[in-house]
């Protein structure tokens, strides 16, 4: 079923989305921070948000810890994880993180 949701959450994690980019930027430049950990810390956001909405509760878990163990592998087979979006962020000259 986590495979399953992890598909469906491209729709609103799409690295193609203007609107997913200009909500990640906004959330980085709010934090003063644009390295890893704070795109994970927002996927894990995004993810907490969007995942009960499509009925894919299953991907919804209490920690970044647990996020980054077992949901954030999916998402990046998915192409819409941490790695797509910081090269996202540094194709387009946004990413001053490490």
């Amino acid at each position: 079923m986590r495979k399953i949701g992890a598909r469906q959450l491209k729709e609103v994690l799409s690295v193609r989305s203007k609107a997913a980019m200009i909500e990640l930027d906004a959330y980085l430049t709010s934090r003063h921070q644009r390295d890893a950990l704070a795109v994970r810390s927002r996927l894990f956001a995004e993810v907490s948000r969007w995942a009960p909405r499509l009925s894919f509760g299953c991907l919804v878990v209490p920690d970044l810890d647990t996020f980054t163990r077992d949901i954030l592998p999916l998402l990046d087979e998915n192409a819409i994880g941490e790695r797509a979006w910081i090269d996202k962020l540094k194709a387009c000259g946004k990413w001053s993180g490490v």
